[in-house]
């Protein structure tokens, strides 16, 4: 039992996959699939009553996706609905569950695919897509088969990025935030209520005009930046992470603008001119991640930043995301030239709204875009066939690039880098946030099911915008999403800017807040070691109980529940105005009820239903037997974490079946581990 490779017509290459297979001959697939390679290629298969499908990473619905429909395209579109065939991702990995072969499927392609899981016909699932890819089937005899697959999976495609210690602390971002004085402002506000931060993000009106790699004039005196707001943020212990978008604003005198033009690294339309789109700047070009040229330039545009000492950036709008084509715009004015305003009515206004919402992320703009993809010598691509594969050509850029700026400057450093478009393979670069989620209740519940399937492709370190970034937040949405947000490894509250403020600092439950964001630091040993050893293993942060609980039928069907890390199991209230909820318990554990870092209650509770209080200002989960929890009262930021002596850490102990237990951290940017003994 193992990989098997099989080959499609002639493929783009990812680098995906960095194990080499051998390919097996295409008969052999019969076992798996019904194969059809009329026009497109089309992978059929009938579903028995008890099968499950497990994966594709960032999509909505639950962890088991059958009865639904998806489709690997990236787009940039925050009315996330329960309807949404596609999001800001594309993860091309799913398992079958089936009680008698249960095997994994991976298809390494940048292009677009349709999967049916059943929701057409209940018993069929299709799969749909253009010749040119590499599919691998991975099966398992082991007793936990989707366990086994996945680690199998992601041995295939590589180690996952491992973020910097910092970016495990508490991370405040508004799209709001104008100038370095709203920044002080919420420095200020986070000290005089005592709250700590770690990372505080700004976004695009903190640029100059836009333009990615620059400072707006508060930044700067006597037209220079003022390098001491910069200091006295690490002073601070506080990480400013800014935004970077994939536009390049058109504008002469712009370094990195030029530079592109300079060196044709960016996309272009049919007759090799820059391909002119509409994002945040207005007119802007998209630079060419798949030229050697376009991946260096736009990496070393980062430079400006890290000699400021910024070690942590979120790259966004890289589906990419288009407001307009140029050439659309031309077409749009000439068509408001045929308007019949004389008899202008409700069809006339129809028709040139419809005209304007279609000029966003327009398709046949996307399919009158090329790339030159030098970097493994493979030449003219149209971006439509690499479309998916762009938020991840923008990672390998930065990361690339990192990793020569600590060469040239003697460094051994490590950066914070997450983004919103992704596919498999930039998770050996980045992290990824969820995209722009909004503050609904269900948005919440969606966050929990989706950690799985985000971990199962690669992605351990993520998160989602706390709160909801769209709508109106209320206090008690953002104080559950807080207490489920506490063990993702991303933790930041992000807020787009035409809704209510719910910043940490600005609420009105401080002491809630506070409780909540110390928690986080009291678990944050065990969070960041679990993390570490889901990287290193090519295990799951996130599991579901059906994937360990194999004699346990109740498990199948919970999905609000998940392991957390080897040790803890946890069940989040996600309803408005719940006290708490009823939790199944598939083995005895041990209760561990957080009021604050002071008040922690400890009970045992049997294996079955239970009903769980949990207030508002609490958290509860559970320990496993035989495991053990270390944590540590710490609660300013996680500079002074990293500063403790490690003999500071307890243990929460349910029976721990050994005397020694092996907590990692990070010393001198390099991750170690230490064994202490379990009190």
């Amino acid at each position: 039992m193992g990989i098997k490779r099989f080959k499609f017509g002639k493929r783009i290459i990812t680098n995906s996959v960095i194990k080499e297979i051998d390919y097996c001959d295409l008969s052999i697939l019969d076992k798996y699939f019904n194969v059809s390679t009329k026009n497109e290629i089309t992978l059929e298969r009938i579903l028995d009553r008890e099968d499950k499908i497990f994966g594709l990473g960032e999509n909505v619905k639950g962890i088991n996706k059958r009865g639904s429909r998806f489709i690997s395209y990236n787009f940039d579109d925050p009315d996330i609905t329960e309807d949404r065939e596609y999001l800001y991702a594309s993860h091309n990995f799913l398992i079958i569950s089936n009680i008698m072969n249960t095997f994994g499927v991976f298809i390494d392609t940048p292009k677009v695919v349709k999967y049916d899981l059943g929701f057409t016909h209940l018993n069929e699932l299709k799969i749909e897509l253009d010749d040119g890819f590499d599919l691998y089937i991975i099966e398992s005899n082991d007793a936990y088969p989707e366990i086994e697959i996945i680690h199998k999976f992601r041995e295939m495609i590589g180690m996952s990025y491992i973020a910097p210690f910092f970016s495990f602390g508490v991370g405040q971002s508004r799209w709001g935030y104008k100038t370095k004085e709203d920044l002080e402002s919420v420095i200020k506000g986070f000290t005089e209520k005592e709250l700590p931060l770690d990372m505080l993000f700004f976004d695009i009106d903190c640029l100059d005009e836009f333009k990615d790699f620059t400072f707006n004039d508060s930044f700067k005196e006597n037209g220079k930046i003022n390098i001491n707001f910069f200091n006295d943020l690490k002073d601070k212990g506080i990480h400013l992470i800014p935004i970077v978008d994939a536009g390049v604003k058109v504008k002469e005198g712009y370094t990195l603008y030029d530079e592109l033009i300079k060196e044709r690294a960016y996309t272009f339309d049919k007759n090799g001119k820059p391909f002119t789109v509409g994002v945040w700047p207005g007119d802007s070009i998209l630079p060419d991640f798949f030229s050697k040229k376009g991946h260096d330039i736009f990496g070393e545009a980062y430079k400006y930043y890290l000699d400021l000492g910024i070690d942590g950036f979120w790259n966004d709008m890289n589906e990419p995301a288009l407001f307009y084509g140029k050439n659309n715009i031309e077409a749009f004015r000439d068509y408001l030239k045929t308007v019949d305003y004389d008899n202008f009515n409700n069809h006339s206004f129809d028709l040139i709204r419809d005209r304007v919402y279609a000029m966003k992320n327009n398709l046949n703009d996307y399919k009158s875009m090329y790339h030159n993809y030098d970097l493994v010598d493979f030449g003219k691509v149209n971006h439509y066939d690499v479309h998916n594969m762009y938020g991840y050509m923008m990672v390998a850029s930065a990361s690339d690039y990192f990793e020569k700026y600590n060469k040239d400057n003697n460094l051994n450093k490590k950066y914070l880098l997450f983004s919103r478009s992704s596919m498999i393979g930039s998770h050996r670069y980045s992290g990824i946030w969820t995209g722009d989620n909004a503050a609904y209740w269900s948005h919440l519940l969606l966050n929990i099911k989706m950690m799985p399937s985000l971990n199962m492709c690669g992605y351990l370190y993520s998160g989602a915008d706390i709160g909801g970034f769209g709508h109106n937040s209320s206090p008690d949405l953002l104080l559950r999403w807080m207490a489920f947000g506490i063990f993702t490894p991303l933790f930041r509250n992000h807020t787009c800017n035409w809704v209510r403020p719910k910043d940490y600092h600005l609420m009105d439950e401080t002491k809630e807040i506070r409780n909540l964001l110390q928690i986080r630091y009291l678990i944050l040993p065990y969070l960041y070691s679990e993390y570490i050893k889901a990287v290193n293993n090519n295990i799951l942060l996130f599991t579901p109980l059906s994937f360990v609980y194999k004699k346990d039928s109740r498990v199948d069907e919970i999905e609000d529940e998940l392991l957390f890390g080897s040790s803890l199991l946890i069940a989040p209230v996600y309803k408005q105005n719940a006290k708490g909820r009823m939790v199944y318990l598939p083995e005895d554990v041990l209760e561990i009820r957080i009021k604050n870092v002071n008040d922690i209650k400890l009970r045992n509770l049997n294996k079955g239903d239970h009903y769980i209080d949990v207030a508002i200002d609490e958290v509860v989960f559970f320990l496993l037997k035989g495991k053990a929890l270390p944590i540590l009262n710490i609660n300013n930021n996680v500079t002074n974490i990293k500063d403790l002596d490690l003999n500071d850490i307890k243990f929460i102990n349910n029976g721990y079946k050994y005397d020694k237990y092996e907590l990692f951290f990070e010393e001198n940017n390099e991750v170690k581990s230490k064994i202490l003994k379990v009190n």
